[in-house]
């Protein structure tokens, strides 16, 4: 029987921050989908991907949540070709 190894620290943040990447990814791709709907009024969006960053902030805290946040908001932005 072998004995299951101690996690370090190392790899819990690892873990972190994969999880962190697969709730930024699916927020982009929220936000690019949600750009093909159409809005009854010009300026309004659903805010769909903003879904992912309530998930970040009440399993990681706020510090990550403004990770994802930003990173849907630039990433979104590069892919639809607006900022």
């Amino acid at each position: 029987m072998m004995a299951s190894r101690p996690e370090r620290s190392s790899d819990l943040r690892a873990g972190v921050v994969s999880r962190l990447g697969v709730l930024s990814a699916v927020a982009v791709a929220v936000y690019a989908f949600e750009s093909l709907l159409p809005m009854p009024i010009p300026w309004a969006r659903l805010g769909l991907s903003n879904v992912m960053v309530v998930v970040a902030l009440f399993s990681f805290g706020l510090r990550q949540a403004l990770v994802v946040n930003l990173v849907r908001i630039v990433a979104g932005n590069l892919v639809l070709g607006l900022l």
